[in-house]
């Protein structure tokens, strides 16, 4: 069995393999960037959610691949002085991605564990309440 690189890069795109086929993002023409955070017994893990003006959306994970991203951001902040719409990129992206000083990752994390163990112990609460008495 053959194992594909999951991301192929050119100066303006990023391409990878998807269950739903492949999917490529213009980073020429991002219109958002989210930080997606989860949780496992050992760690956090981090997810850059980026979109593109086609409505194409595809989560980075790779080092190589944030390097580009980090690229792309700088460049459309640079382009926004002439007129050109910047991305809307979360202030806890942009701490992710170091281009932002400041405390929005840790506040990121910690709101995005306390919103997971809250719902899950409300889902827990409620399932305890419906089994009976």
């Amino acid at each position: 069995m053959r194992r594909r690189a999951p991301f192929r890069h050119s100066a303006s795109h990023l391409t990878a393999h998807t269950l739903t086929g492949e999917r490529s993002v213009d980073l020429n023409r991002i219109t958002t960037v989210r930080l997606l955070t989860t949780f496992s017994y050992s760690s956090a893990h981090r997810t850059l959610v980026v979109c593109d003006v086609h409505g194409v959306r595809l989560g980075i994970t790779t080092m190589r691949a944030r390097g580009k991203l980090r690229r792309a951001i700088e460049k459309a902040d640079a382009n926004a002085a002439r007129g050109v719409p910047r991305p809307r990129v979360s202030r806890a992206a942009r701490a992710y991605l170091g281009l932002a000083p400041g405390r929005g990752l840790v506040v990121h994390t910690t709101l995005a564990f306390l919103l997971t163990t809250t719902s899950a112990s409300l889902y827990v609460a409620g399932a305890l309440r419906l089994s009976g008495p």
